[in-house]
């Protein structure tokens, strides 16, 4: 009796427990300002000396009335051009010079709930975090909204509106009023009406403005290595004038009506290739507020994990009529929870990719879940749970702004990482199989929702209708289903660890700390310790050979081989990829394998405590590594689907007719043929890699939170006992060869689409990988091309939305390119790419670059050094190029040094080196016909 009553008494505290709020980050000092401004501020010294400031507007395009549709995304680009303390095009020109660059540091985004301005500060002086409070006060309500400016304007949101279009926005368009008939959803796609764009004069938007810009409908963010109190006295200082409004008025109501009933639905598009096939429910979003929400939200993403497992090994047994599916739950556009299956595949498929997805979604309402698979799915979210917490201290404040923001626009302050794990930790052991089960039947219902398909519309494939789905669905849900067998893998990596080799030379670079090795197999290892990112590793294997080697029978053999290394489908000779993602799962590291610039490389990412383990993987992969069947038949046809596909992009045959253009139709550089895709043999790709993997000289680094000797250790076990190969490749300069003609090469491009727009690719033959003193000379010259070409072709004449110029150089030699991309009107798009070639050339003729817009560089370069330099990812990716770009660790040491040295007589030297006439491309790609 005493037990019950303990029993009870104990239950009874735990259920009280769960009732309680949810704790929120004890860092994030959280205020309102007298006029309702709300604030948040996070300390956060990752990277230090960089500060992310962040203004929250809580309206979008739901609240604008029908004349106003497109306006509060219009009034987003006006906040860029002209406040009370900004004149029109002051403000992107003044932190230009403090190192920002426009679209990367300092940019703005609109959705249906929120309007959002980012700025990424280069530095904490007081003076200029105040200088952007000032801005973004402006943005609040000192914005001037000039006629002129608003005039100026309306060709980029013009030409942002032509950039979207495209099969994609076809289907968005189509599929709203769908999902969510007669709703503002359905109407209020925030780029909005072109009537509305071309017509609205400037009380529209003082109209829109002065009703949703006001203090207690904003917020603002800031994280970064700041002071608290200080942040909070300047907040108050720029903000205290922004006046409330007399009488506020309140959102309109979104009108989203949740599924009651069962209903279908098909569209289709000429250029879709592929189907999309499954089923939605709408319905009200839940809580999300108090320990017991959370414990339901678990409950919910065990049974949505394990569904998705069994969808994911049907695929990898080739089993699976679709290419990809999985089930998700969660926030719809903020107005609604959707409950989701999905499929996707081959149009002739549908029927059977319907079946069974709604299968498996009933085997798991019906049987529900075994205890190996729970005890799996508990052991993945509690990976990612400590993992999150542990990093959580040098969590980097770009990252950590844009959850902020979410949070914001969610209505809820965070938890901590920490908080978050104790939570989970605790909750975890009390979910039974028959309450995720339960919660899994009161997600996935099959009585209502709305069954949905989007198909191509074209001669010779038979689309869906909405009577075939709903007799293919009635069908699969009155199907008796048996429960799923399985069970758990049982088998190891490796039959047992090798013994570590020895070291053949060993240097130490004292300045920078790196660890150079050969070890005995001539394997190249260079090892940091960095402590930046806590309990991050990076480590990378770069295979000096595959596609450098791909003639025009082998091309594509690189990447259809990597897919043995990439995770999902990487497998060995003693585990099948299924069993391999059991193996891994729950353990706190990340891998994968894929073609890289001529080279192959092999990336893991992970914690120290698990890194061993994922070097186990490392080198049962790249020892005994097993290319499955099933697999390669998935790529071949969704690279198929995909080809079919960009046959109709403007976009991707733009950059297939440049590629054929500079290469002169080189196969490593070439799309494939869907006749070389069918003739690629499984057992030639797995030679083929096995091949590179054995015998293609390597260059390893090991970066991140853990010490040299312990790095050294690892390497010298699981590295140095991989077979032995060359130390270099004496062919290397022969085989990065491309055969070139010269220019200049012009092509216009005529594509069977329905979208009406130009994509224009032009540009010039840039420098080669191995010559890094052009190659950053380019880069440099390039960001300064980028400024003009901004201003000129977007801002002043307003032929583009977005343009871009940049500076790649080439892993081939003969394929670096100093480039311009560009989205135009077709009847403009001649004249357009003929001002932008004008623009870059204007740079050696009597435009030179000024010493204005050269010390604007350097402070961008700079700003981006300094946060790359603190970043595990980039010292391991720079150390595994070294013997491929023929460089040494000391050019490491010299990055900032090499940029703050260029001059203007050498950036125009250099750019004349390039920018000749037999060096240009130039392709405009355009609907069929116009």
């Amino acid at each position: 009796m005493r037990s019950t009553l303990l029993m009870l008494f104990l239950l009874a505290g735990f259920v009280q427990a769960e009732e309680t709020p949810l704790p929120t980050d004890p860092a994030l000092t959280t205020g309102t300002l007298p006029n309702g401004l709300r604030y948040w501020i996070q300390p956060n010294a990752t990277p230090p000396g960089k500060v992310s400031i962040l203004l929250h507007v809580h309206s979008g395009s739901l609240n604008e009335s029908e004349e106003q549709r497109g306006l509060a995304h219009y009034l987003e680009h006006m906040a860029f051009n002209g406040s009370k303390h900004f004149p029109p095009g002051e403000m992107v020109k003044f932190f230009e010079s403090l190192g920002m660059r426009f679209g990367q540091h300092q940019n703005a985004f609109t959705g249906f709930d929120q309007t959002t301005y980012l700025m990424h500060l280069p530095d904490t002086k007081p003076e200029t975090i105040e200088k952007t409070m000032l801005y973004l006060a402006d943005v609040g309500f000192r914005l001037l909204l000039g006629e002129e400016e608003i005039d100026k304007e309306r060709g980029v949101i013009l030409e942002e509106k032509r950039s979207r279009a495209g099969v994609g926005q076809r289907i968005m368009d189509q599929a709203l009023p769908i999902i969510v008939p007669g709703s503002r959803l359905a109407e209020r796609m925030p780029i909005g009406l072109e009537s509305v764009i071309r017509e609205s004069k400037r009380d529209r938007f003082v109209d829109y403005y002065t009703t949703w810009y006001r203090p207690d409908n904003a917020t603002v963010i800031v994280c970064g290595d700041i002071d608290v109190e200080t942040i909070r006295g300047m907040i108050a200082k720029k903000f205290a004038d922004w006046k409330p409004a007399e009488n506020p008025k309140p959102d309109y109501p979104t009108g989203v009506r949740f599924h009651e009933k069962l209903e279908a639905a098909v569209i289709t598009d000429p250029e879709l290739t592929e189907v999309s096939i499954g089923f939605s429910c709408l319905r009200p979003r839940e809580p999300d507020a108090h320990v017991s929400d959370l414990r339901r939200d678990l409950a919910g993403n065990i049974g949505i994990w394990i569904a998705n497992r069994r969808l994911s090994q049907m695929l990898q047994k080739g089993e699976a009529p679709f290419q990809s599916a999985n089930l998700r739950a969660g926030d719809f556009l903020g107005a609604a929870m959707t409950v989701d299956v999905e499929a996707t595949g081959a149009p002739e498929r549908w029927q059977e990719m319907l079946t069974a997805v709604v299968t498996e979604t009933k085997r798991a309402r019906e049987h529900g879940f075994r205890e190996d698979e729970i005890e799996l799915a508990k052991k993945a979210i509690v990976a990612n749970v400590e993992l999150a917490a542990r990093r959580a201290p040098t969590r980097a404040t770009q990252t950590y702004i844009m959850a902020m923001n979410s949070a914001v626009t969610e209505g809820r302050i965070p938890m901590s990482a920490a908080q978050s794990e104790e939570l989970v930790k605790k909750l975890l052991p009390t979910i039974t199989a028959d309450q995720i089960q339960a919660r899994f039947r009161e997600l996935y219902r099959f009585d209502r929702g709305l069954v949905l398909s989007t198909a191509p519309r074209k001669e010779g494939v038979e689309a869906p209708t909405k009577a075939g789905l709903l007799a293919v669905f009635g069908k699969a849900v009155a199907a008796e289903v048996a429960a799923g067998e399985g069970a758990q893998s049982t088998g190891t990596l490796l039959e047992k660890d090798p013994e570590p080799a020895p070291v053949a030379a060993r240097t130490i670079h004292q300045g920078l700390q790196v660890e150079s090795l050969r070890l005995a197999n001539n394997a190249r290892v260079h090892l940091r310790t960095m402590t930046e990112r806590k309990d991050a590793v990076v480590v990378t294997v770069r295979f000096i050979g595959g596609m450098y080697d791909e003639t025009a029978k082998t091309a594509q053999y690189t990447g259809v081989g990597s897919i043995a290394l990439r995770s999902g489908t990487a497998a060995t000779g003693r585990l099948s990829s299924s069993e391999l993602s059991d193996l891994t799962t729950g353990k706190k590291f990340g891998f994968g394998g894929i073609p890289d610039d001529g080279s192959l490389v092999f990336t893991m990412i992970g914690a120290p405590d698990d890194l061993e383990e994922g070097f186990r993987v490392l080198h049962a992969l790249l020892t005994d590594p097993k290319l499955e069947s099933a697999p390669v038949d998935r790529w071949k046809l969704q690279t198929k689907l995909q080809l079919s596909a960009a046959m109709q992009d403007l976009g991707f045959r733009a950059e297939n007719a440049v590629g054929e253009l500079m290469s002169g139709g080189d196969p490593r550089v070439m799309t494939p043929s869907t006749e070389h895709i069918d003739a690629m043999d499984r057992a030639a790709a797995e030679a083929w890699l096995k091949q590179v993997l054995r015998r293609a000289p390597i260059e390893v680094s090991i970066v991140g939170d853990l010490p040299r000797a312990r790095m050294s250790e690892l390497a010298r076990t699981y590295i140095g006992t991989l077979p032995k190969r060359d130390l270099e490749r004496e062919d290397l300069a022969t085989i990065r060869r491309v055969a070139i003609k010269d220019g200049p090469f012009r092509r216009r491009v005529e594509v069977e689409t329905k979208t009406e727009r130009a994509e224009v690719r032009l540009g010039w033959r840039g420098a080669a990988a191995t010559d890094r003193h052009d190659a950053r000379v380019l880069l440099f010259g390039s960001f300064v091309a980028n400024s003009r070409l901004t201003k000129e072709i977007r801002e002043d004449r307003g032929l583009t939305y977005s343009i871009q110029c940049a500076s790649v150089p080439g892993a081939l030699d003969g394929m670096g390119r100093f480039l311009v991309q560009f989205t135009a009107d077709v009847p403009k798009a001649d004249e357009a790419t003929k001002i932008a070639r004008q623009v870059v050339l204007d740079m050696i003729g009597d435009k030179p670059p000024t010493d204005a817009e050269i010390d604007a560089v350097k402070s961008q370069i700079r700003n981006i050094l300094e946060t790359q330099l603190k970043q595990p990812r980039f010292w391991a990716d720079s150390l595994s190029w070294l013997r491929t770009n023929g460089r040494q660790v000391d050019d490491l040491t010299k990055f900032e040094a090499n940029y703050m040295g260029i001059t203007k007589e050498e950036i125009i030297a250099t750019l004349k080196k390039y920018l000749k006439d037999e060096r240009y491309y130039e392709v405009i790609a355009v609907p069929k016909g116009e």
